[in-house]
């Protein structure tokens, strides 16, 4: 499978994952010009060369989707007009058996961050819970801490790691907080992105039962 594209070099990111029956391709890039086209067909070169004329059989292409943003959401099916997205959401209840009761590791990645006030980010309950504020910060919580950050840009790689009695945070690769004296109590549900009034584009979502290594949190928030 090999892509081509017109109109400027400045794409990135192409993607083609195998799902069984069907493949997904995405191309994300800054659109030079209102006239900038994207094409895909099937070839038998990697850089999408030496196509054969002769050559028999057929390809089915559907579900095209373009979006403005710098990572492909999933697929959103219309018909003859748009849609606007919503913000992705998602918890679960009853699962202490997969939260680290007493160390572990919450990640959240967001494409396109807006200050909703009051929007949940992600939250353990009883553990720690991360939301915007009507100040333009993110709020981290939890028994015995409380701390704010104003982020500098939209797209955020966010990291918690915690232990019984200390809580590390990282964003965007660097280490912004970090608290020895807190009470970290467990938890049975996990939510991410809860709002009801959120726009944040999940890009992932992670959460280990350790508390990763400071070396590994840096590496895994970095832009």
């Amino acid at each position: 499978m090999g892509t081509y594209y017109e109109a400027g070099t400045n794409y990135s990111n192409v993607s083609v994952e195998d799902y069984g029956t069907y493949w997904r391709l995405s191309l994300t890039g800054i659109v030079s010009s209102s006239t900038s086209r994207l094409a895909i067909w099937p070839a038998i070169s990697a850089n999408g060369t030496n196509i054969s004329i002769s050559a028999t059989g057929s390809a089915t292409f559907w579900g095209a989707q373009l979006e403005a943003g710098s990572y492909p959401t999933s697929y959103i099916p219309t018909l003859a007009t748009s849609v606007t997205r919503v913000a992705d959401a998602a918890s679960k209840t009853s699962i202490s058996n997969l939260i680290g009761q007493t160390e572990g590791t919450i990640f959240f990645e967001v494409n396109d961050f807006s200050y909703n006030p009051q929007a949940v980010l992600f939250k353990i309950t009883g553990l720690i819970s991360s939301q915007t504020r009507t100040t333009n910060q993110i709020r981290f919580e939890g028994v015995g801490y409380d701390y704010f950050y104003t982020p500098t840009q939209k797209h955020l790689k966010i990291a918690a790691a915690y232990t019984a009695s200390t809580i590390v945070i990282y964003i965007n690769g660097t280490q912004v907080h970090e608290d020895t004296s807190v009470t970290i109590t467990g938890g049975s549900n996990l939510l991410f992105n809860e709002s009801g009034n959120g726009t944040e584009v999940l890009a992932q979502a992670l959460l280990f039962k350790t508390r990763l290594s400071n070396d590994k949190l840096a590496a895994l928030t970095t832009l």
